[in-house]
C-alpha cells in the first residue's frame, strides 16, 4: 500500500477500506467484547485491529501508519457511538450471534470455493454449506 494513499484515508475511508464489507460498529466491538475487551475499550480495539493491517494489505508498514490507522479506527467507532447516544445504545451481539454469523461466514467462503473446484473435506462445513446454499 502506497504511504501517501494511507495517508490520505478518512476514518470513514479506513474503516471501510481494513473491514469485511458491511462490518458494523456494533458487529466489531461484539466481537472484541467476546474476546475479553471491556466494550469502552475503544482504543485498545483500535489499536489491536490496526496491527493485523500489514497482514490485510500484505505488505510491511512502519509503526507510526499502523498507529496512525488505529487512530482513525477509533474515531470512526467513537464517532458512531457519539452518533447513537452512547456506549449503552450500542446494540452487541451475542455469542451465539457471533458464532451464527462465523458460520454464515465460512459456509460463504467454501461454497465460492466449491463453485471453483474445490472439494470440501470437512464433514462440519460441507454441513453449513449444504444446509445455506443447497436446501
Amino acid at each position: 500500500m502506497n504511504r501517501k494513499y494511507l495517508r490520505s484515508l478518512t476514518p470513514e475511508r479506513a474503516w471501510k477500506f481494513f473491514n469485511m464489507e458491511g462490518e458494523t460498529v456494533e458487529g466489531f466491538i461484539s466481537e472484541f467484547v467476546d474476546d475479553g475487551y471491556d466494550k469502552t475499550d475503544i482504543t485498545g480495539m483500535a489499536r489491536r485491529f490496526a496491527e493485523d493491517a500489514p497482514y490485510i494489505v500484505e505488505y510491511p508498514l512502519m509503526q507510526e501508519d499502523i498507529d496512525f490507522l488505529a487512530e482513525l479506527y477509533e474515531k470512526y467507532m467513537r464517532e458512531h457511538i457519539k452518533k447513537i447516544g452512547g456506549f449503552d445504545q450500542l446494540k452487541l451481539m451475542t455469542h451465539e450471534e457471533l458464532m451464527q454469523r462465523w458460520d454464515d461466514g465460512t459456509a460463504d467462503m467454501f461454497y465460492i470455493l466449491e463453485q471453483n473446484g474445490y472439494k470440501i473435506k470437512n464433514e462440519r462445513i460441507r454441513k453449513l454449506v449444504d444446509e445455506k446454499y443447497y436446501k
